[in-house]
């Protein structure tokens, strides 16, 4: 890690109080709360993927194929990947350096779609009974 200079990544923000860090000197501390730079260095520096973000994935994927096959049964599945992609992408948006971001969408997408397939499904299977009484 670099010890003196500027930072010239325009996306760094302070951990504590979210100023943007754009040409403050990297031994320094933020102007606006005095957190030291290094903490907000290694903080996006250790972030990582959120793990909810691959969750809403994982289940947007799995949901799919069981909504073919167990049809409503597989509901759970997508209302978990729509909660878990949408608590991801709110976490991903307010933690500096924390990506996931895209899974995030696909996986409640994914989940919104199957959720939508259950739906006509199930007004198909209505509309069948109505019609066929």
């Amino acid at each position: 890690m670099h010890t003196s200079g500027s930072i010239s990544e325009s996306k760094l923000r302070c951990i504590g109080c979210g100023y943007r860090l754009t040409g403050v000197t990297i031994g320094g501390v933020c102007p606006e709360c005095g957190r030291p730079i290094e903490v907000s260095i290694r903080a996006v520096q250790a972030a990582g993927t959120s793990g909810l973000a691959v969750a809403s994935l994982v289940l947007g994927i799995l949901s799919m194929p069981l909504t073919m096959c167990l049809g409503v049964f597989s509901a759970p599945f997508a209302v978990l990947a729509v909660i878990f992609g949408h608590v991801a992408r709110a976490r991903v948006a307010r933690r500096p350096g924390l990506t996931g971001a895209g899974m995030a969408l696909a996986g409640f997408t994914l989940g919104y779609v199957c959720l939508s397939l259950i739906a006509v499904f199930g007004l198909f299977l209505v509309v069948s009974i109505v019609v066929g009484a």
